[in-house]
């Protein structure tokens, strides 16, 4: 039953967090479902289900998501080429 007039302890809504750390890509239309958790620079193909949380630095896709490969980290570098040029407030 779904409805603003229906009680919410008769809906079976589970209501929990989705993490998403630094770096993360989830495709367009991908499923994330309560209390999931996405590690570092994870990569989620388009339409992709994550079924449960994904380890850091892999690519996934699919209904559920599967590990396909590693994600390369050369992202971190130009990260911190970047922060070195930016002047820091105090």
């Amino acid at each position: 039953m779904t409805n603003p007039m229906v009680d919410s302890r008769y809906t079976n809504v589970t209501c929990k967090p989705v993490s998403l750390n630094k770096h993360v890509i989830v495709g367009s239309g991908s499923v994330l479902p309560p209390g999931i958790s996405l590690g570092e620079g994870v990569a989620l193909g388009a339409m992709s289900l994550a079924n449960k949380s994904l380890d850091a630095w892999g690519i996934y896709a699919g209904q559920p998501a599967v590990w396909l490969k590693n994600r390369d980290k050369g992202l971190l570098a130009h990260e911190e080429a970047f922060c070195r040029h930016i002047p820091q407030s105090s």
